[in-house]
């Protein structure tokens, strides 16, 4: 009988060993999924500005009087860079997760592609007239980065829900 009970007591505490140290690695789980995702976040908010500057700064210089197409070529390339890595840190938050935030995400990839496009035929346009000062495609690109704030601020309000900051 001492035998049964020694070998029930070794079994419980081998299997209350595995249990914790299965806590342990679940709870290490979460925190490195935290921590992916938070870096995924960051980096896509980081680009997005970024983005979003090289647009201002193009639209800046196709306003400015006596611009040329070297300038607005430079703006060009520093803006579709901006987009290449914005591209890329959406492509991380889908993977991240979890599915609201990357929902969001891709709703403000979008307004953020359409005033890219918006910028992007303003180029052509002035590329084509010789003068970067065209009222109707300043006025679309206006319009595209203002319907830009309200997908930024619902990305920004699912990141807090998934990482538990919204408080």
């Amino acid at each position: 009988m001492g035998a049964a009970i020694g070998a029930l007591g070794g079994l419980s505490g081998g299997w209350l060993g595995t249990l914790g140290q299965r806590r342990q690695q679940l709870a290490e789980q979460r925190r490195w999924r935290d921590e992916v995702r938070r870096d995924a976040y960051v980096q896509y908010v980081t680009s997005a500005r970024q983005l979003i500057a090289a647009q201002w700064m193009l639209s800046t210089i196709l306003r400015s009087e006596g611009s040329a197409g070297p300038e607005w070529e430079d703006r060009f390339t520093v803006a579709h860079d901006a987009w290449v890595d914005f591209s890329a840190a959406a492509a991380a938050v889908t993977v991240a997760g979890p599915r609201q935030v990357a929902d969001s995400a891709e709703v403000l990839r979008v307004a953020v592609l359409d005033a890219q496009r918006a910028a992007m035929s303003w180029l052509d346009d002035a590329r084509e007239a010789g003068r970067g000062r065209l009222p109707l495609r300043e006025a679309a690109f206006k319009a595209r980065m203002k319907a830009v704030r309200k997908p930024d601020k619902a990305f920004q309000a699912a990141v807090r829900v998934a990482l538990g900051t919204d408080s």
